[in-house]
């Protein structure tokens, strides 16, 4: 979200007395919209049961969840994966017997999607990676990997990805072009049809005019008063839900964006209502699940944390929301509620109504918390006035957080020596990638659900808005805590080594060789742009608005990043073997389900077929990543150097590991404000003309023309300035304020008798608002008597200064100062003096010195002991004064030569440091494409003599050890060799199919029409477990 521009229109919101508009506006409101949205009480069904408890070692699935998942393997997958195998089949690929096989068989594998948070760019990119996927849609079946959507059994999102996930399924699953632009009728009258994202719409502003968004803003609260009303919570999640269901759910098009009469804008579409559109009902659509975190500012202690600026510990039970239940597989609740029926804490009274498309889109995607870690960041951003405005419209309960989502907890009481909300009231839920797993893979890992195959899309914004891989390590690390639970293969363990090794950058296949539970991850990552394009889909997660043309763009570029598979060289767009290498992958669980070998590697894999190997054209020039050598090479006796060279690689993971670090940090810098303190010089000074002392001895002239002013005696005060250089640094170049940029008021008083001189003896100026900036300002005056002038210059400082109450300025030591700064300081003061509450640490107790200032403020609170932390900023506010304006003092003596040169004065002004934005920039940009060229040129060689190496210690021990016990070595050779087989072929002891020893001894065993094939299949596993192609 744009939060500098929601802090700003809420700051104007609180600023005007808006109790009194939102009074005149609610009466002009329609109460259909804020009807919808009130959760209603009713009796709970017959035999109705709260809470159903999964498991914690021996898990299930709910009925209805198995019900479905059931009908649709057995009744339309079949079908699916048919039309799968036919698209790939269309690109003249050659594909083994047994992947048809598997796909038409009885037990073809279960098939899990899942697509990352990372705000609008994320719905985007997701959207793109499943219309890759999505047979409908014939691009994607000529690309050979359309289909694959159709045959998956699960589609999991949270974030941005839940966006993409809930507005699709509630909409009854259109296409993605119609998810994101509508379809072709999405601008009809009819209230109730889905309208697209509205993305050329900002989810923040959408009006971008203040007047109007304030308007906006409050219908907002008056659509979510009436759940205050019935007795929930209302935090500003809720508000959030009604700005995203403008965008992500029915009734909403760009003809009634702004109407409050003809549509409720999705209030009262229900996430459990998925399981009613037909497409659901006739089990044509994978199962929906988004995701979110637990919060538990209460209760939790946890301190294991993904990464240091995640906010939610790894411990934290992830929960997962579905049409039919609520809840977490995580073994410390392992429990679910009925969506449908989320508000309930009791068997008896139930709520419908709670479970608000929109609100499940806005609790997966609620970031707000992460404000809220410290006091100063909390009521210094943009969201501390929404949390004001929120906590003075409506009343809540005093242990309610005002920056979460809050659902009343269903599982209260429930595991009470490991659920660490089994005693709260209510559950605090926010953003599901707040614990470092942005890509929700946690759900699909369920052992219940018998995952095969996850195909996991990340846009998350790790380096420069582009992926990296943390959620991926985060996601491992988290089922470490869960080893009975959950299985995950092995992955790099940090980001580093993602980028290194180029992992995100291409389709990407982990656990190739592992066995179920562990399931086999493609991973397909926004990582780099295709070869040859620009970079069009690392847009910041900040951005809250798209024109259609660049979402077009982005979505036509992410299909190439989805079917581009691992391009050979620079000249090559596309992988032409990617839809066979996909197509095997996916049925690798199915044909394997006995492996046992822990293996991570990439799409390099080719899957070979007797086809390939008999085509002399077929094989082509792969490139290399891994300039890693295996442990039996780098303690070889012959490699002499073994210790340099992992050193050497070592230091280099580190130094790209830094640099994309900094590089990350520099632009996370650019987007936050930066601050430098310049200095401001002022010359004044006069000239007179006409005077007597001037005019003595000339011979008479003209006498004086008083409509024009000649020949009357007169002066000019000048008032000039410029911004000094600082000293130690180069012009800056890119900020050339002028003195009329830097002055927001400015007051000229003239002490001259108005009897005399009544032509305007106060002169005041808005420079700012002129045409052009200017370097000064002249004011004539005619006149030959001595005159003192008093300037009054009000500065325009970055940010705003005030000037502090006396008070509270003698105990944090600041006479002027930001409102940020005043915020600091106070802040350190309750710090220093331990004033926080040491029990509800959201209190603050007053000393006597903040007590007194207090009573000062609030006269009638004259027993106050504590103030809340929404109650912060207004303190702050009445103790922010106007700055007093600089005062300069100066004598016109017209009568007498003016002084030689001007009187001078120095001001300091804060001011935003564009000359630091300027160096940072370039920072980012000082690597040329030659360059990264050129280092990629040089990992390539590096690469692929790292290959050679290794190939060629490979073949010396094959040779050694011919050479020493040949007859052994054949012997044992073909034991291995027979073992091989029989995993291929399945075949062994319980099969009845065990290849005799004997057998292999005959040539003619050798030429049987099955042999080419499996041999060709085991040696292409073999080379790809060591990384060689």
């Amino acid at each position: 979200m744009m939060r500098s521009e929601l802090g700003s229109l809420l700051l104007v919101l609180i600023t005007f007395e808006f109790w009194t508009i939102r009074f005149v506006h609610a009466a002009q409101s329609v109460n259909s919209t804020r009807q919808a949205f009130t959760p209603v009480f009713q009796n709970c069904p017959e035999n109705f049961q709260l809470v159903r408890s999964a498991g914690t070692t021996n898990q299930s699935l709910g009925p209805d969840e198995t019900a479905y998942v059931s009908t649709r393997q057995s009744q339309v997958l079949p079908g699916a994966w048919s039309a799968y195998v036919q698209n790939v089949h269309a690109t003249n690929m050659t594909l083994p017997d047994y992947v048809s096989s598997i796909l038409s068989g009885s037990s073809p594998p279960t098939l899990g999607v899942t697509t990352s948070g990372g705000g609008y760019r994320a719905s985007i990119f997701g959207a793109g990676v499943l219309n890759a996927l999505d047979g409908r849609n014939t691009s994607s079946g000529n690309a050979g990997t359309g289909g694959l959507l159709q045959a998956a059994t699960y589609l999991a999102g949270l974030s941005g990805g839940s966006w993409l996930v809930t507005s699709a399924f509630q909409a009854n699953f259109p296409t993605f072009q119609e998810v994101i632009f509508g379809p072709p009728n999405s601008t009809s009258s009819n209230s109730t049809d889905y309208g697209g994202w509205n993305a050329h719409f900002d989810i923040v502003a959408p009006n971008n005019d203040t007047a109007k968004d304030l308007a906006f803003y409050l219908d907002i609260i008056d659509e979510i008063g009436g759940k205050e009303e019935a007795g929930f919570p209302v935090t500003i999640a809720d508000f959030w839900t009604r700005l995203l269901a403008r965008h992500f759910v029915n009734g909403t098009n760009l003809v009634n964006f702004f109407n409050e009469t003809s549509s409720t804008h999705g209030a009262g579409i229900l996430f459990s209502a998925i399981a009613n559109t037909s497409s659901f009902v006739n089990h044509e659509i994978p199962f929906p699940i988004v995701i979110a975190d637990t919060y538990s500012p209460f209760e939790n202690r946890s301190t294991i944390m993904s990464a240091d600026e995640d906010v939610v510990p790894l411990t934290n039970p992830i929960y997962e929301f579905t049409p039919f239940e609520m809840g977490s597989f995580d073994p410390i609740l392992a429990a679910f509620a009925p969506t449908k029926y989320l508000g309930s804490t009791n068997s008896s009274v139930c709520v419908t109504g709670f479970d608000q498309a929109a609100f499940v889109v806005g609790t997966s995607s609620e970031l707000f918390n992460e404000f809220n870690v410290t006091l100063q960041d909390l009521l210094g951003s943009s969201v501390g006035p929404l949390l004001e405005l929120i906590n003075s419209s409506f009343s809540q309960p005093g242990s309610v957080e005002l920056d979460v989502s809050i659902y009343p907890n269903p599982f209260f009481g429930v595991a009470p020596d490991t659920f660490i909300d089994s005693k709260q009231e209510f559950i605090s839920l926010v953003d599901g990638g707040e614990d470092g797993e942005v890509v929700p893979i946690q759900p699909l890992l369920v052992r219940a659900r018998n995952v095969d195959v996850i195909v996991a899309i990340d846009a998350t914004s790790d380096v420069d808005n582009y992926a990296a891989g943390s959620s991926l390590v985060a996601t491992q690390n988290r089922t470490t805590f869960f080893p009975t639970t959950y299985s995950f293969p092995q992955v790099p363990n940090n980001t580093e080594t993602f980028v290194s090794l180029n992992l995100t950058k291409h389709p990407t296949f982990f656990g190739c060789n592992d066995s179920a539970p562990v399931p086999l991850v493609i991973y397909i990552a926004n990582g780099a742009a295709p070869i040859g394009q620009p970079s069009l889909t690392n847009t910041s997660t900040d951005q809250t608005t798209y024109e259609p043309a660049q979402i077009q763009a982005m979505l036509d570029q992410t299909f190439v990043i989805a079917t581009q598979g691992f391009p050979a060289n620079s000249s090559e767009t596309v992988d032409p073997q990617w839809p066979a290498c996909l197509a095997c992958a996916v049925v690798d669980r199915a044909r394997f389900p006995k492996a046992a070998v822990l293996i991570v590697v990439t799409v390099t894999v080719v899957f070979l077929t007797s086809t390939a190997m008999e085509a002399p054209n077929a094989a082509k020039k792969r490139k290399f990543t891994d300039k890693s050598l295996p442990s039996s090479v780098l303690h070889s006796a012959e490699f002499t150097d073994s210790e340099f060279y992992q050193q050497l690689l070592d230091m280099e993971r580190k130094l790209d590991w830094t640099i994309s670090r900094k590089r990350a940090e520099i632009q996370d810098t650019l987007g936050k404000p930066s601050q430098t303190t310049r200095t401001l010089r002022i010359f004044l000074s006069h000239t007179a003309s006409d005077q007597v002392w001037q005019t003595a001895g000339q011979p008479a002239g003209e006498s004086p023309d008083f409509e024009t002013g000649q020949g009357i005696p007169s002066w000019a005060f000048k008032i000039e300035g410029r911004l000094l250089e600082p000293t130690g640094r180069s012009r800056d170049k890119t900020s050339l304020k002028r003195f009329s940029d830097v002055i927001k008021h400015l007051v000229v008083d003239l002490e001259r008798d108005p009897s005399l001189y009544p032509d305007g003896n106060t002169i005041e100026a808005i420079p700012q608002a002129g045409p052009l900036p200017v370097d000064g300002f002249t004011v004539r005056r005619t006149g030959d008597s001595p005159t003192k002038v008093r300037v009054m210059m009000y500065i325009e400082h970055y940010p705003d200064q005030f000037k502090v109450h006396p008070e509270l300025g003698a105990i944090l030591d600041i006479k002027e100062e930001s409102r940020v700064g005043v915020i600091t300081s106070l802040w350190n003061y309750i710090k220093i003096n331990n004033l926080q509450d040491k029990v509800d640490r959201r209190l603050i107790r007053l000393d006597d010195k903040l007590k007194a200032i207090y009573r000062t403020l609030h006269s009638q609170l004259s027993h106050t002991e504590t103030l809340s932390f929404q109650q912060i900023p207004e303190f702050v506010n009445l103790c922010l004064l106007p700055p007093d304006p600089v005062l300069l003092h100066y004598h016109i003596k017209p009568n007498e030569p003016s002084p030689a040169s001007p009187q001078t004065w120095d001001i300091e002004i804060k001011m935003e440091d564009t000359s630091l934005k300027s160096r940072m920039n370039q920072v980012i940009l000082n690597i040329s494409s030659e360059t990264a060229r050129d280092i990629s040129k040089y990992d390539e060689e590096t690469a692929l003599l790292a290959q050679q190496i290794q190939n060629a210690q490979i073949k010396r021990a094959f040779l050694n050890a011919f050479a020493t016990e040949p007859a052994d070595f054949l012997n044992k050779w073909l034991t291995s060799q027979s073992r091989d087989l029989e995993s291929v072929l399945a075949a062994g002891p319980s099969e009845g199919l065990t290849i005799r020893e004997e057998e292999l001894k005959r040539s003619e065993f050798f030429k049987l029409s099955w042999v080419e094939e499996a041999v060709a299949v085991q040696e292409g596993l073999r080379m790809a477990s060591r990384n060689v192609v």
